[in-house]
């Protein structure tokens, strides 16, 4: 393999690199990464039901989720460390969640808000791609999903709202139309 970029100068997402976070985070603190993650996201965001490995009853639960053709496709489960994609979490955790990220005080919050790079186009914060604009200020989104599902999730603190479209069919069509349909949301609500 060959470097061809000089370090810190480009930013791509990579779920590799987030997988291998979550493994240097148990690491350096000799704790597994969901209990890391139940000390200081799922305890502190009030998220009692959000897990990456979830108990028979849990599973259970789990919407099915539909892929290409409608056909329906297994829930991915995450052999790695979760890191990249493996929470499962409830309404109520991702709507407690969004109030978390709406505090603009929690040092925590303000910390994952931090921008980390920034060129021309992008600016990223710890996992948050950052976005400002005159009508919403400066905001923070995220598109997310696996087999049978996907998510964008915007928080958006000058206006004390965020937003969570979740849907449990995947195609490739998917993620625009969850991004078309937030957008129609958000111009209706402002």
């Amino acid at each position: 393999m060959v470097i061809d970029t000089t370090p810190g100068t480009v930013c791509a997402y990579s779920n590799v690199g987030t997988e291998l976070m979550g493994h240097i985070l148990e690491q350096v603190y000799d704790q597994s990464f969901e209990g890391l993650l139940q000390q200081h996201l799922f305890g502190p965001a009030e998220m009692p039901q959000a897990a990456i490995q979830l108990d028979a009853d849990a599973e259970k639960q789990l919407a099915n989720g539909y892929g290409e053709g409608r056909q329906a496709v297994p829930p991915v489960r995450n052999l790695l460390w979760g890191a990249a994609g493996g929470v499962c979490a409830t309404m109520p955790d991702v709507i407690n969640y969004i109030k978390w990220q709406l505090d603009t005080t929690n040092p925590i919050v303000q910390r994952t808000h931090t921008i980390l790079y920034q060129d021309e186009l992008d600016a990223v914060g710890y996992y948050w791609p950052i976005r400002s604009n005159d009508i919403d200020g400066t905001h923070y989104a995220h598109h997310g999903g696996s087999f049978g599902t996907q998510n964008w999730l915007s928080i958006l603190p000058r206006h004390n709202m965020g937003l969570s479209i979740i849907t449990n069919q995947s195609d490739p069509y998917t993620a625009r139309k969850l991004m078309t349909t937030l957008q129609a949301i958000l111009d209706d609500i402002r």
